[in-house]
């Protein structure tokens, strides 16, 4: 197994407009928060992972990413300890979900997934290494489908024209950060003023009695 020591975290607020679109908690509108964390390693490879943006979960995350600077890409589950360490409280964050989930949980699953992208990254080059060193064998990536750049559509994350990501043109594996198009959703982030969502109290401008109830499922 490699090591790929983490030597810094980014932690990117961004906002997009969101359509008045009916969930179990009321309706989206009129901005989704969100966050894009990108974890760099000593070998300079970086990882990318999203997650929610609300003021508390935003606060977690920052306190998640000092604990988690120098461990191990590789050993997900010592980032998992020491972000557990930091003894955030067992609830729900304040996007106005329902239904109680771990705190840690959700603020290590970004962590997590960044590093699987470095993982991932680092496999494919070990690959590369052992082609080379056995040049007479044929080695096979697993990427489900052989994917060519022309046969890609790429989205419009986060509804933002343009979009935020493309497709790599040089071997590698996940998307590369459109970094233009991140500025510009983490302007338009300070400029909406919004940090928290209220999706029950959005609820009620279109029914005024409107409840959040525990959905059964």
């Amino acid at each position: 197994m490699s090591s790929q020591r983490i030597t810094a975290v980014s932690i990117t607020p961004v906002a997009f407009a969101d359509p008045p679109l009916l969930n179990s908690v009321g309706v989206h509108e009129p901005f989704a928060l969100r966050a894009v964390v990108e974890v760099s390693t000593e070998a300079g490879l970086s990882g990318l992972g999203e997650t929610y943006a609300d003021e508390r979960h935003l606060a977690a995350l920052r306190a998640a990413a000092d604990v988690i600077v120098g461990a191990d890409a590789y050993r997900t589950e010592q980032i998992y300890r020491r972000v557990r360490a930091l003894a955030a409280p067992e609830t729900t964050i304040a996007s106005g979900l329902i239904g109680d989930s771990s705190a840690t949980d959700r603020v290590f699953s970004p962590f997590e997934v960044a590093c699987l992208d470095i993982q991932g990254q680092d496999s494919l080059a070990a690959m590369v290494h052992l082609a080379a060193a056995t040049p007479n064998l044929t080695y096979a990536c697993d990427t489900h489908w052989p994917w060519k750049t022309e046969d890609v559509v790429a989205g419009e994350p986060f509804g933002f024209s343009g979009g935020a990501i493309r497709v790599p043109n040089a071997p590698g594996l996940g998307v590369e950060l459109d970094r233009d198009a991140l500025a510009r959703l983490h302007e338009q982030y300070l400029r909406c003023g919004l940090r928290n969502r209220d999706d029950t109290g959005y609820m009620r401008r279109v029914v005024p009695g409107y409840e959040r109830r525990q959905p059964r499922w």
